[in-house]
């Protein structure tokens, strides 16, 4: 089944980005991933929030990634506010995270600012280097690489680290204060290359072969090696090629003999 995005809700919000007022404005779609554009240093851009979104629908729990971030919203603000829903314990005793349509837009559109927030606080910090820093905080904790709980991002434990995840992901995937130019592509890629010959396979080194390590190291003296090499192994064909012909006249005189 295809699935069909619907908006949910759309509108507008001011931020101060970099001392400027700034107009972003959003859309939040029936599978909760937000779409927020605006314009800075004359320059569009827009920042897609998809990592709390709904995956398809049909999985076993499509809802996964979405609970997770709103259960770190409820404990940053439960105490505070229930605009983002609130917990009912279950069956168990256990706590279960309750919410409807409204909460849901009300999270996202509070969330979609803090995103803005956070993220101007970084391309304010680090300026020219925000993509830099936004592209590092994404890489995963090298000390959890063999832990369990690894994953390929840094995996956010609060509702502060979460929002500041998801800013970075804007930033790198929103290419923003990216470079502007459009090189063109190198020559290399453009026509297809002419075979080098066999000469060029023997500018290769290979690991195994002591003279040709040295061919490569001492260039055109090693290149007359190399050759030398090559009439040495061709020396050592004609005479294994002339022993199994000497083997074979042997045997053929042998069954001759036999059979007479």
């Amino acid at each position: 089944m295809v699935f069909v995005f619907t908006v949910l809700a759309s509108g507008t919000f001011t931020v101060k980005w970099l001392d400027v007022d700034t107009l972003v404005r959003y859309k939040i779609y029936n599978n909760y991933e937000v779409h927020a554009d605006f314009t800075s240093n004359a320059r569009s851009y827009t920042f897609k929030l998809l990592a709390w979104k709904k995956t398809k629908e049909g999985t076993k729990d499509p809802y996964r990634s979405f609970n997770r971030f709103a259960q770190f919203a409820l404990d940053a603000f439960a105490d505070t506010t229930f605009a983002f829903g609130k917990y009912q314990a279950n069956e168990s005793g256990a706590p279960k995270y309750e919410w409807g349509t409204k909460e849901v837009i009300t999270l996202l559109k509070y969330s979609t600012r803090e995103v803005f927030i956070c993220a101007e606080t970084i391309a304010r910090t680090y300026q020219r280097s925000v993509l830099d820093y936004a592209i590092y905080s994404r890489l995963p904790d090298i000390s959890l690489l063999y832990h369990r709980d690894y994953s390929e991002y840094r995996a956010p434990v609060n509702y502060a680290q979460y929002i500041h995840l998801v800013a970075c992901h804007a930033l790198v995937h929103g290419n923003y204060l990216g470079p502007a130019v459009h090189p063109s592509v190198v020559e290399y890629a453009i026509n297809e290359p002419s075979y080098r010959g066999d000469a060029s396979l023997m500018k290769i080194t290979d690991d195994q072969s002591e003279q040709l390590g040295k061919a490569a190291e001492n260039g055109e003296e090693g290149t007359a090696q190399s050759g030398g090499l090559e009439l040495e192994l061709e020396a050592v064909v004609i005479v294994l090629n002339f022993l199994i012909n000497i083997r074979g006249s042997y045997k053929a005189a042998e069954t001759f003999h036999d059979k007479a």
